[in-house]
């Protein structure tokens, strides 16, 4: 508040907030006055949110986080799809299509980051476990369709378009053989490359072995 009064006038001052999201009811009025860019920690419905998402009293969070997200929406209908974006982590693979279904629902334009986390980076009770083929295979199939249909999903955004950014921009050496790349990469598109070896890619720029077909 300080700042903004004292130098907001005089500079272009933006303000941005990384939060749980449980005090957004009670601070509204000063995102919205003052503009404020929300990193939102969300991680899906009830459900899903509340396994790990507490509060200081020990409860869930989600009905907390949500109301402080109406308020603002009610006070500024539009605030929230410029200033707000949301970051996911998610402990349970089985987590992944619920959660996919509600921000889909819920936030079908907001910015989303989602990381899933890894049996090496806990410790205690908390077991996280992988995403199941079954699960992947479906969100590769909703993202095929999104793509195909020329719609764009956050969330299956968050979760393919950086690993086929990666597949565009790779270097033809990993598997040791001397690749000729003649064009670009293009992910989805069919082709098919072989080796100066006789094995066969489906891209000169994918050399790793578990991608010889």
């Amino acid at each position: 508040e300080q700042i903004a009064t004292q130098f907001g006038q005089e500079r272009d001052i933006r303000f941005s907030m990384s939060t749980n999201g449980v005090l957004l009811n009670k601070y509204a009025e000063d995102i919205l006055r003052h503009n404020i860019l929300i990193a939102l920690s969300l991680d899906g419905d009830k459900k899903i949110q509340d396994k790990y998402r507490l509060n200081s009293n020990g409860k869930g969070s989600f009905e907390q986080v949500i109301k402080g997200l109406e308020t603002i929406a009610e006070r500024n209908p539009i605030f929230l799809e410029k200033n707000l974006a949301i970051s996911i982590t998610l402990v349970e693979g089985e987590d992944i299509v619920p959660a996919y279904h509600f921000f889909s629902k819920k936030f079908p334009k907001t910015a989303i980051s989602i990381r899933m986390i890894k049996s090496s980076e806990v410790l205690g009770e908390i077991k996280p476990s992988p995403i199941k083929k079954a699960d992947r295979d479906y969100l590769e199939k909703e993202y095929e369709k999104n793509v195909c249909g020329g719609r764009v999903n956050p969330f299956l955004s968050a979760i393919f378009d950086e690993p086929l950014r990666r597949v565009a921009t790779r270097r033809g050496e990993y598997n040791g053989e001397k690749l000729h790349p003649v064009n670009l990469c293009v992910p989805g598109t069919r082709k098919l490359y072989v080796s100066p070896n006789g094995k066969f890619y489906s891209c000169e720029k994918l050399g790793y072995n578990y991608f010889q077909i």
